[in-house]
């Protein structure tokens, strides 16, 4: 019988990610890859940070992850993002949007090459998203 499984290694990966995209099937349209499967195990990405890079006020956002193999996709997680400042209104806001995605089912498997993890946005502001994992065996 085999074993639980335990991890071999911890995994993180960064993108930045600036896509508008308001399209919720995650294969129209242009997404950045954050994190791809590798062949010396199952990588499972648990957490995804964001951080907006923005210095002046921003909209309200919303960032889609996505897990994807080949024309094959589907959600993984998301994250809404509220607005920073007010845009009509005082100098830019000191703090940039910042916090974790949710993802279904508390985590993303990318079991193989094959399997990505790729992400949007739905206006384009510009963000850091950070994916942090591991690979087991």
């Amino acid at each position: 019988m085999a074993g639980p499984g335990f991890p071999t290694s911890e995994t993180s990966d960064q993108v930045q990610v600036s896509v508008a995209n308001t399209n919720w099937d995650g294969t129209t349209g242009t997404y950045a890859t954050l994190a791809t499967g590798t062949s010396s195990g199952r990588k499972k990405v648990y957490i995804v940070k964001y951080n907006s890079t923005s210095t002046s006020a921003t909209a309200a956002d919303i960032i889609k992850l996505f897990k994807k193999n080949g024309s094959r996709a589907q959600l993984a997680g998301y994250a809404i993002v509220p607005p920073s400042g007010d845009p009509g209104a005082g100098p830019p806001p000191t703090v940039a949007p910042h916090g974790m995605c949710y993802l279904i089912g508390g985590k993303v498997e990318l079991p193989t090459t094959s399997d990505t993890l790729i992400a949007s946005t739905h206006v384009g502001i510009t963000y850091e998203l950070v994916g942090e994992g591991e690979v087991y065996a």
